[in-house]
């Protein structure tokens, strides 16, 4: 829908994710829609769990730990980068087997990571949760798929930008390098 929006003039700039894994394909959409692709930040993905779930107290896991784990997932948006139940399995196969829920609350989100053993696997989540200080981002390693998604904005090609989405992108790249930043000097 982003691509279309900015494709079809409906908006001047959209911002993205686009995973390694459908970065070729991604880049013959835009090529083929006359958009060009700004990368801003490279992210990895996340699992996040409450105090009941025995990962907790992990600095980091892989994706064979998460074997017979249950989940709970957040519809696909447009705003968000969490990862629906079909995206999970394309990217994860031993999810496929796995016992999921699927939920469009972000405040159940919340509430099912601090009251049960559920997990999430996802590279944000929203701002809510990480203010609690009781729900966990452990670090993914091992998929080994090109599960890392960049984020970014799309703008259509050789066209001239108008000076206010300029200063709204300048915006957008000053809030995303602070987050790296942060991230960067707090590990979890």
């Amino acid at each position: 829908q982003i691509i279309d929006s900015v494709s079809g003039r409906e908006t001047d700039v959209g911002f993205l994710f686009i995973s390694d894994r459908q970065n070729a394909f991604a880049g013959q959409l835009l090529a083929r829609k006359k958009l060009s692709f700004y990368p801003l930040m490279r992210m990895e993905p996340l699992l996040f769990v409450g105090p009941k779930n025995p990962l907790y107290h992990m600095d980091s896991v892989s994706d064979q730990e998460l074997r017979g784990y249950r989940f709970i997932q957040s519809q696909e948006d447009d705003y968000a980068v969490n990862m629906n139940p079909g995206y999970m399995q394309a990217e994860y196969p031993f999810y496929k087997n796995q016992q999921i829920i699927t939920t469009n609350s972000e405040h159940l989100l919340i509430h099912m990571l601090l009251e049960t053993d559920l997990c999430n696997i996802s590279y944000n989540l929203p701002s809510d949760i990480c203010v609690d200080e009781k729900i966990r981002a452990i670090p993914i390693h091992g998929n080994g798929k090109g599960s890392d998604v960049t984020f970014g904005y799309i703008l259509r090609t050789r066209e001239d930008v108008e000076p206010e989405v300029q200063d709204f992108i300048r915006y957008v790249m000053e809030h995303v390098s602070e987050a790296a930043e942060e991230e960067q000097g707090n590990p979890e």
